[in-house]
């Protein structure tokens, strides 16, 4: 890695992952980059819960634990949660009351059980990100697919709707495709008198001086490029230079102008500037029309917009694209450039010759490149707790957060304006871990993986930045939060929680009892805003018997947590508590000095692509806290348990009873001694004795058993699965 370069997040995990170090010891890198958020990288598999069928409200676990305990929040800087009808005032209850929902603490506690329990990433969605690179880090991958364009028409086929089981009924549409070549600034001003191509304007403007078929001219085009085809792509457009408009000497080729955005001025007059110089002529015909699958159309609309929704089409459309929206539901036609693979399939469309891109990799599919994906029939930790909603089926939570109330009376600052901003995450540098110097792995590749979970690091103080000089108002946010000081209380509920999954949630109250730490909730965490610090005051909890469990048990459960986690990490012994997502995760809840907060501000437009064009990434949250002077806290792992007491527990479920004999009663006895692997062993021994006149209830057994089980332990044991179907 050459020198002054981010550690980039592979290299962290490949490094740290294997031999997981202390925490303590992080070495402090040059940090070149500025940025009020990094990511906790995830670790190489997803924790899923093993008896994920069997958690429910309804039926108690043998040592589930219910009741409530309170909690109370108190703010180490100011905080801010908007109320939903005054965006500029704290949230607040009828009576006048300043509160914190229900909604932000979950969303705050849920978000560290998932990254602490080792869950998968989530919420995430199918979009993709468009990349258009020309002079950055990965401007060779995006101009190689790029000179294999082809051009056409954009039309709906009248009748036809996408009617897929992930589609919508927008109408169907296909590319009509055309040769086309490029028309020079100096001739489009001879033909048609005041415009000025060559002015920074949107394709819009251009167009706003014709009407009708103004455009359709005849031109001498001369050819340079026939059709030609490179590794998985084929052009069929030839490409070609016009040379004179409107046909003057009687010759020529019948066609259209199609214009483009200006982005930078050009000047004649200039012979070194870089600036785009050339609309297009579009003529001829080249090719059979071709059908633009629902995929397709997606990511194009994706690449020109900002809807944001799953499912949908053009529901934010960008200005260009919104003005050729308006033609093509009306029937008309679009001009544009695609890419068609060898057996002339659209693979890719926009709306200029070097279009945006729209990427082969989905949030989806990065999040399970880089953690792998987790069977939609298997619940994490998180989800176990606090539930989850998916089209097809749900899981009820066993975790209820009620509303914080505020404990005092506490006025409000006075309001506070920032510009929220930073790049997308389309910003692959950051987004997407990068394993060298050579090719980014940008959103074009189906192989990358995504950085982890992003998280605001939380700040010793906070910090507004000034406003700048030219700006503009829609992008302004003005609020009134309270005062630093300001405490709330609220009560979690509890029911049928086993003590791993209770500690799990005190683990994530106060991170494993790190006194360094905090939260950050609510709006202007990028700047500081919202730093809280949660405890337990008080708690009244019981057993599956409604007996009153005393308050120690809270450490027990915390514990309980730790060491299930360590047994579930994939190392040694302490392998989690000193894993690199546990270490991220830290490093971003401590507090970032204040006199080197400048490190975390927004950087500019400018500076974020200067940073992608020096080919930099951003450093780890541990790392950029080393720099800064700040050491982690020294870890400490839990005691490994006694294995025959581990052994010996059984599991913590209240089964139904069973006959006192027969092949129900040997499951169960094999299941409370041994678990899985003891009704497997239990399982191949009844397979030897398959004469036995009981093998048709044990395989019944087995069959109502091996229904409840992930496909990795279906997979092990298959031959018992084999048998039971014989």
């Amino acid at each position: 890695m050459s020198k002054g370069k981010e550690i980039d997040f592979y290299k962290l995990q490949q490094e740290l992952g294997n031999a997981p170090s202390d925490s303590a010891n992080v070495t402090a890198t040059e940090d070149h980059v500025q940025c009020p958020y990094n990511f906790v990288p995830c670790p190489d598999h997803i924790v899923e819960v093993e008896d994920a069928l069997r958690v429910t409200q309804d039926i108690p676990f043998r040592h589930g634990i219910g009741g409530q305990i309170e909690v109370e929040i108190e703010a180490h800087s100011p905080i801010f949660i908007p109320d939903p009808d005054h965006k500029e005032n704290f949230f607040s209850l009828p009576d006048g009351q300043h509160a914190i929902p229900a909604t932000s603490l979950r969303g705050m506690l849920r978000s560290v059980v998932e990254v602490a329990t080792f869950g998968r990433m989530a919420p995430v969605n199918d979009h993709r990100f468009p990349l258009r690179d020309l002079t950055g880090w990965a401007a060779e991958l995006y101009r190689r697919p790029m000179t294999m364009v082809s051009a056409g028409w954009l039309k709906q086929i009248p009748g036809q709707k996408y009617d897929g089981p992930d589609e919508d009924q927008s109408s169907r549409c296909h590319i009509e495709p055309t040769h086309w070549a490029k028309v020079g600034y100096p001739l489009l001003e001879k033909q048609f008198r005041g415009l000025r191509p060559g002015n920074p304007q949107p394709s819009m403007d251009k167009y706003k001086k014709f009407s009708g078929k103004d455009l359709d001219v005849t031109a001498v085009v001369k050819t340079l490029e026939e059709p030609t085809a490179q590794g998985k792509l084929r052009r069929l457009s030839s490409i070609g230079v016009v040379q004179e408009l409107d046909g003057s000497k009687g010759t020529g080729e019948k066609g259209t102008v199609v214009f483009t955005g200006q982005p930078q001025r050009w000047d004649p007059k200039n012979t070194r500037s870089r600036a785009k110089r050339n609309d297009f002529f579009f003529h001829g015909n080249a090719g059979p029309a071709m059908p633009v699958s629902f995929a397709v159309r997606k990511a194009f609309s994706s690449a020109h917009g900002s809807s944001g929704e799953q499912h949908k089409l053009d529901l934010k459309p960008n200005p260009e694209w919104r003005h050729w929206q308006k033609i093509l539901q009306a029937g008309g036609r679009v001009p544009v450039f695609f890419l068609a693979d060898q057996d002339a399939n659209v693979q890719a469309i926009g709306l200029a010759r070097m279009f945006r891109l729209a990427g082969n990799l989905t949030v989806t599919a990065a999040a399970a490149n880089a953690q792998g994906a987790l069977d939609e029939s298997c619940f994490d930790v998180a989800e176990s707790i606090f539930g989850r909603v998916r089209k097809d089926d749900g899981l009820r939570g066993r975790i209820r957060i009620g509303m914080a109330h505020s404990q005092q009376q506490v006025s409000a600052t006075a309001p506070v304006s920032v510009v929220m901003g930073g790049p997308k995450p389309s910003y692959y540098p950051f987004y997407l871990q990068q394993e060298g110097d050579d090719e980014p792995t940008t959103w074009l590749d189906e192989k990358g993986k995504a950085a982890g979970w992003k998280r605001y690091q939380v700040r010793e103080t906070h910090h507004v930045p000034p406003l700048p000089e030219k700006l503009n108002k829609k992008m302004m946010t003005t609020f009134c939060p309270l005062e630093a000081g300001s405490r709330f209380r609220t009560t979690i509920h509890l029911h049928n929680l086993r003590e791993h999954e209770l500690g799990a949630l005190i683990w994530a109250l106060d991170y494993g009892q790190r006194q360094e730490c905090f939260h950050s909730i609510g709006r202007g965490r990028p700047f500081g805003f919202g730093k809280v610090k949660l405890s337990i005051v008080a708690s009244a909890l019981r057993d599956v018997l409604g007996n009153s469990i005393a308050d120690e048990a809270l450490d027990r459960c915390r514990d309980a947590f730790r060491s299930w986690m360590e047994q579930r990490s994939g190392g040694d012994w302490g392998a989690w508590e000193k894993s690199p997502t546990i270490r991220e995760l830290v490093a971003t809840a401590i507090s970032f000095p204040a006199l080197e907060q400048d490190r975390l501000n927004y950087m500019s437009a400018k500076q974020y692509q200067n940073a992608k064009n020096d080919r930099r990434t951003l450093a780890p949250a541990s790392q950029r806290l080393a720099h800064a002077g700040v050491t982690l806290p020294t870890v400490s792992v839990v005691a490994r348990p006694d294995e025959e007491a581990m052994t010996t527990a059984g599991p913590e479920i209240v089964r139904v009873t069973v006959p006192p004999s027969g092949a129900a009663a040997e499951y169960q006895e094999a299941w409370d001694s041994g678990g899985f692997k003891g009704v497997s062993e239990l399982a191949h021994d009844w397979m030897t004795d398959s004469g036995s006149e009981e093998t048709i209830e044990r395989k019944k057994v087995i069959e109502k058993w091996t229904l409840g089980l992930s496909r990795q332990k279906k997979s092990k044991i298959q031959d018992i699965i084999d048998w039971c179907k014989e």
